[in-house]
């Protein structure tokens, strides 16, 4: 489904139209990951945005600018989702990023979570390549922060290509 292209594509052009980038370039691969107190940084994700920045005040310019533009859009930001800057953890896209301590990373109950799964699954006599895919599956979305770890799967992948159906 193109569905969660087209609603990427509609956020990031409403926020490039209003202004918002000016006042936060994005934060892509492309680009600077440069954030500093006169430049807060924002990322885009289908329908949610995070400011980073360094100066509250700044980042809650931009976030408030963010919000009005989204309303003047006629599109609906979540209060429920809505967080003033703040520099204690938040979960954002499933990460937890702690502003006082600079980082980012998967939220401590979702890793424990995956780790309980993964014990789970080792514990088990027979496991199908799908089951396999799945957990591993996950396991590249949480370590998704530090790429470079991604290339650990390669021969899991093939094993769970190898026996996807496989039950005995």
């Amino acid at each position: 489904s193109h569905s969660v292209l087209i609603a990427q594509l509609i956020h990031e052009h409403v926020v490039r139209q209003t202004g918002v980038m000016e006042l936060a370039p994005p934060l892509t691969r492309y680009g600077s990951a440069v954030v500093t107190d006169d430049t807060p940084r924002i990322q885009l994700y289908i329908d949610d945005a995070v400011v980073y920045g360094t100066s509250r005040a700044a980042v809650l310019r931009v976030q408030q600018r963010y919000i009005a533009a989204m309303t003047a859009a006629g599109l609906t930001v979540k209060p429920s989702k809505t967080v003033e800057p703040t520099t204690e953890p938040v979960e954002c896209l499933g990460l937890t990023v702690h502003g006082a301590a600079g980082t980012v990373g998967v939220a401590l109950e979702k890793l424990c979570e995956l780790v309980r799964d993964t014990h789970d699954l080792l514990a088990r006599h027979w496991v199908t390549g799908r089951e396999v895919s799945h957990i591993v599956g996950r396991w590249s979305w949480a370590i998704l922060v530090r790429r470079p770890a991604l290339s650990v799967f390669s021969g899991i992948y093939t094993f769970a290509r190898q026996f996807d159906d496989f039950t005995h």
